[in-house]
């Protein structure tokens, strides 16, 4: 798993395991690009969101959508659905256990494929 990726599914397991809960949040910024990145988070009932709009000075815009939840089982599961300048659509779901993790990636073409990867 990408290091970057697994310590942001420690953080957020943390914070899901704290059961902490915070109102949305908006900011809005503009990066070295020129572009326009507005984040909205929020914490309620167990779910953590992150919705992230950029739009670049000529009027483009994509999308990344990430939510962190916890199933029936208590497992983490964390899904990221991104939306290019395109209007293609491309969507990861992972599941968190204990002895691996079980990622199902679905293209623009809506062709989907499971994953499974051993701790």
């Amino acid at each position: 798993m990408i290091p970057i990726l697994r310590k942001t599914a420690l953080a957020l397991a943390s914070v899901l395991a704290a059961n902490a809960t915070f109102a949305q949040q908006t900011t809005t910024r503009t990066n070295r690009k020129g572009d326009t990145v507005t984040d909205t988070r929020s914490f309620q009932n167990g779910q953590y969101t992150n919705d992230r709009t950029v739009t670049t000075p000529d009027g483009k815009t994509h999308t990344n959508d990430y939510t962190a939840s916890r199933n029936a089982n208590g497992r983490l599961v964390t899904s990221d659905t991104r939306t290019g300048v395109n209007g293609k659509t491309y969507s990861r779901s992972t599941t968190h256990g204990p002895y691996g993790n079980r990622t199902t990636v679905t293209g623009p073409n809506g062709n989907s494929r499971t994953y499974r990867r051993r701790k």
